[in-house]
């Protein structure tokens, strides 16, 4: 007032402020394809309700409005879910969950498959992996298995043979591959047949007789 007095009032419990929360619980956000997960909605409103709710798997499935709900995702990728809640005000809230789905992609190349009696071959995966683990298997190679992301093999028989390669990444998610190798031993050898005896010139006829699939 004019004169300096002055009064206070405090209006208790007056106004009201409603607010939902989203909240996500789920078995697991990262591992391998096909990847199984199950989401819980645990979301909650302080002071009324939580009225309505819908997921986004961020993989473009359809929107599910189950409280608990198990999704597969059926390709490997970086997906966000997303729990959108409404409480009964209208008020709206949303969590995020990132999943991630790795699957190894095995590719054998080798320097050549085509090779003699204990040439070098240097394998290679050109795939794309994450961390990964190597499990090579040479049967009647030199060595006869590796570990090693370049191995360099041998093979001291000829014949026809496979090569086997597993890859384990960083999350344990695991993929496999083969590869023939066909070993060869030419030994060169030939004939002649001479067409005319007596005198020069003389025509001879050579003969390939070359063996182990000379080409």
């Amino acid at each position: 007032t004019p004169n300096g007095c002055t009064d206070t009032v405090t209006m208790l419990d007056w106004i009201t402020v409603h607010g939902s929360y989203a909240r996500i619980a789920s078995t697991a956000t990262s591992g391998c394809l096909p990847f199984s997960v199950t989401f819980t909605d645990t979301s909650f409103a302080p002071i009324s309700s939580i009225d309505s709710i819908v997921w986004d798997f961020g993989d473009g499935s359809p929107l599910s409005s189950d409280s608990i709900i198990t999704h597969v995702y059926a390709n490997p990728g970086v997906y966000t879910a997303t729990l959108t809640v409404w409480d009964t005000f209208g008020c709206r809230s949303s969590q995020s969950r990132t999943i991630t789905v790795q699957h190894p992609d095995v590719n054998i190349a080798a320097t050549d498959t085509f090779v003699c009696q204990n040439q070098n071959i240097t394998f290679s995966n050109t795939g794309t992996v994450v961390g990964p683990n190597y499990s090579w298997t040479f049967p009647q190679g030199v060595p006869n298995t590796s570990n090693l992301s370049n191995p360099v093999i041998n093979y001291p028989d000829t014949g026809v043979f496979q090569v086997g390669l597993t890859i384990t990444d960083n999350l344990g998610c695991q993929d496999s591959a083969t590869q023939s190798i066909i070993v060869r031993n030419p030994i060169a050898n030939f004939g002649g047949v001479s067409t005319r005896l007596d005198c020069p010139p003389v025509g001879v006829q050579f003969v390939d007789s070359s063996l182990n699939n000379v080409v």
